[in-house]
């Protein structure tokens, strides 16, 4: 059977009041599963709100009126629809505007539940050699020493210049100085901050310890990054300011994280995105937040190898696993794009390093 999406017999259209999509066959019948769907989710507080439950229809009703638009019938619908689903909406969006990330893996993820529950209902059999109920919507950094675009630092300096605010410039900072996920990033917490006299230091750089709990991190682990000095002030002198303490007489309870929004509430990883999407399109430079963390662990090898570890790239390659921190020296290799230094003795040392290190794993 072949799912149309219709809403008062106008493909794709919304009108005022609507709250659930609603899917009728070819042959003009509604399919009530897909409409008992909208009201089970809703009736097992799975969407809280009538206002998540608008959000979440729109999501669904979106892939659902691509899947008509490029004549897919739904049960031959495969992970590779939702992986040009997802390109293009990157791309043009709705009505040329790029939706963000976020957005696009919501309603990925949308319709991805959905199947799963249309599987279990027995309303479909699923014949593809890859599951739509398993297909991941994150994204990976491309693989070391493949032809990767990284920014200049006249690029980034740039970029930099359409930040709005301290937040803006210190998140940004925070990704391309020091390393950071997006998530590290919004929710470091204010008050590990201390003044530059009482932090650990490194040559110009200030050692903040993240212990993966009061200062989350991925997997939990603890670690230590390293923030330049010039930037940590301007964290400092945020966290002091009138404009963080006004922000934060908005909240309740009060906020604990370094950034806030306007309203005193804690940024989310998703801010960033739009922060850097925003920048991305006025500056005409492709540039996300982790690429700049690529950016980072290439440019951390090219400088301090020579200097700290006097060109020895087995201890600076270490020292970066941990600075990213990386439970596998496997990954940190994706994140250092040494092919623009091709042919130096660097990228040699590095690639033998390598070698070494896979057939040391082998055995």
């Amino acid at each position: 059977m072949r799912l149309l999406f219709h809403s008062d017999g106008v493909a794709g259209y919304v009108p005022p009041g609507f709250q659930f999509p609603t899917l009728i066959d070819s042959r003009g019948f509604t399919v009530v599963a897909a409409y008992l769907y909208m009201l089970y989710q809703v009736a097992t507080n799975a969407w809280s709100s009538e206002a998540t439950a608008r959000t979440c229809a729109r999501r669904l009703l979106d892939i659902f009126a691509y899947f008509e638009d490029n004549e897919i019938p739904f049960e031959k619908a495969t992970v590779s629809n939702l992986t040009e689903y997802r390109e293009y909406k990157l791309k043009f969006g709705i009505e040329g505007k790029p939706c963000s990330q976020s957005t696009v893996n919501t309603a990925v993820s949308l319709f991805k539940k959905f199947w799963a529950w249309a599987l279990k209902e027995g309303l479909i059999v699923e014949s593809a050699a890859v599951s739509i109920a398993e297909y991941s919507t994150r994204t990976r950094g491309l693989p070391a020493f493949t032809d990767l675009w990284l920014p200049t630092a006249e690029e980034i300096k740039q970029f930099l210049s359409q930040m709005r605010g301290p937040e803006e410039r210190i998140a940004t900072g925070l990704t391309f100085c020091a390393g950071l996920r997006r998530a590290e990033v919004t929710s470091l917490p204010a008050d590990i901050l201390l003044s530059v006299d009482q932090m650990n230091r490194r040559g110009g750089a200030v050692r903040l310890e993240l212990d993966g709990y009061h200062a989350p991190t991925k997997g939990k682990r603890r670690r230590t990054v390293e923030i330049p000095l010039r930037l940590y002030g301007e964290m400092i002198n945020y966290k002091m300011s009138d404009r963080r303490a006004n922000r934060i007489e908005r909240s309740s309870p009060a906020c604990n994280t370094l950034l806030i929004t306007k309203y005193g509430h804690p940024c989310k990883p998703d801010w960033l995105n739009d922060v850097f999407a925003r920048a991305s399109v006025l500056c005409g430079l492709a540039i996300h937040p982790h690429l700049l963390r690529h950016w980072y662990a290439t440019r951390f090898l090219e400088y301090e190898t020579p200097e700290r570890f006097k060109g020895n790239m087995v201890a600076a390659v270490e020292a970066l696993q941990r600075l990213l921190g990386h439970a596998d020296i496997k990954t940190t290799f994706g994140y250092v794009h040494l092919a623009i230094l091709e042919g130096s003795e660097k990228v040699r040392a590095l690639m033998q390093y390598q070698r070494a290190l896979n057939d040391m794993l082998k055995e």
